[in-house]
């Protein structure tokens, strides 16, 4: 999930990729930031592109 918000996924496209539900990516974003240290989900994605992540 974190390489799909690095690449500048959507919600819905994140969810559709992953066969999940929208409200399941959004909870699951909400969270991801804390979860590695990152202030907010921008903040995350710029961390993961950083890390290689997103590149498709």
């Amino acid at each position: 999930m974190l390489d799909l918000l690095a690449a500048a996924y959507e919600t819905a496209r994140i969810a559709a990729t992953l066969h999940l539900s929208v409200k399941t990516v959004r909870n699951y974003l909400t969270r991801l930031p804390r979860r590695i240290g990152a202030p907010d989900r921008a903040a995350a994605a710029e961390m993961a592109r950083q890390a290689g992540l997103g590149r498709g």
